[in-house]
């Protein structure tokens, strides 16, 4: 049995491994400026790994600021991969069945850049910095800000995130590991 569908329930999406599958995009733009991005510095902060494979903080900054222009690039001439979070947004958004909104720890102008790609408003974006203590502050801040919903559901790729930040916002969240569309309204709606 499905719950009522209810403008008071807020959704907001992790848009990286939720929305896109950025990764090689970000691969490809590290590559260009001749870093080999490791498998492991995915999802951390630039400043965690890239001075420590680099060796020079001063160095590691400037290849960042240049993949990231690399990345803005990319973006704009390429569409991203979109995942199924992408069709559940526009889902919910398109039947007015919730607030939809996305969450970023990425640079704030591919976020944005990414949203308007993907034809998503731009003030739906939440902003944060990679790491988990900020997104927490930003989910916070929207929870405030959103007293009206009833409901407000986070989803995120990384089930470790999920988990720390239902906990500490006392959200629910949904732990997105590849669902279909339906599954995923399942997940939201079913008690």
């Amino acid at each position: 049995m499905l719950r009522d569908f209810s403008l008071t329930t807020s959704v907001v999406f992790d848009i990286d491994g939720v929305i896109i599958d950025s990764r090689e995009m970000v691969r490809e733009a590290y590559s260009a400026c001749g870093v080999v991005m490791p498998d492991d510095a995915w999802g951390k902060p630039w400043q965690e790994w890239l001075p420590k494979q680099i060796s020079n903080k001063g160095l590691a900054r400037a290849v960042h600021k240049e993949k990231t222009e690399r990345y803005l690039q990319m973006i704009a001439s390429e569409r991203p991969m979109t995942l199924p979070g992408y069709e559940l947004a526009r889902f919910l958004m398109n039947r007015g069945l919730a607030d939809v909104f996305f969450l970023t720890g990425a640079d704030h102008r591919a976020a944005a850049l990414i949203l308007e790609t993907l034809r998503f408003s731009k003030m739906q974006l939440l902003r944060a910095n990679a790491t988990r203590v900020q997104k927490i502050a930003a989910l916070r801040k929207h929870l405030h800000e959103n007293t009206h919903c009833g409901r407000v559901i986070y989803i995120d790729d990384d089930p470790a995130a999920a988990y720390d930040i239902g906990k500490k916002t006392a959200l629910e969240t949904i732990h997105y590991h590849g669902q279909t569309v339906e599954e995923m309204v399942n997940d939201i709606w079913t008690p």
